[in-house]
């Protein structure tokens, strides 16, 4: 199983003072981060591929920022080069939700994964995403 997550931030308003950072955990996709307020909660089914995915958002939005993370399930864990052509949709449906453009990527690891960071920009407004597959925990024996 691969979990796509991407951790996106829309940055404006610099030199805004700082409501106090919340730390965070959302167990139905899997991570903890710490946003400048506490994030709210959107899900929405995409069909990428013709396959129906749940997509769950979580979104902080402040005067000065506007910070989310974005998780998906796959069923399927993709394998060799099809991890980097996952990334790459992952970015690209990221810069059309948007309604901008990629306007650089790097590939990248995290946690001994493969990953993609791009900038997606469009007419005033821009933002960083990176997209990285979440791999399941080991099973364990009891």
């Amino acid at each position: 199983m691969l979990a796509l997550a991407l951790a996106v931030g829309l940055l404006g308003g610099c030199g805004r003072a700082r409501p106090a950072a919340v730390a965070f955990s959302a167990k139905d996709a899997d991570f903890r981060a710490v946003f400048p307020v506490k994030p709210d909660r959107s899900i929405r089914t995409a069909t990428p591929s013709g396959a129906s995915v749940d997509v769950i958002t979580y979104r902080a939005l402040t005067n000065g920022e506007d910070i989310g993370v974005v998780f998906t399930h796959s069923a399927t864990a993709p394998a060799g080069s099809d991890i980097q052509k996952a990334l790459d949709a992952a970015i690209d449906a990221e810069a059309v939700d948007f309604s901008g453009s990629v306007s650089s990527r790097v590939t990248a690891t995290v946690g001994g994964h493969p990953a993609e960071d791009a900038v997606i920009s469009r007419s005033g407004a821009s933002f960083r995403s990176r997209a990285f597959p979440r791999t399941p925990p080991a099973p364990r024996t009891l």
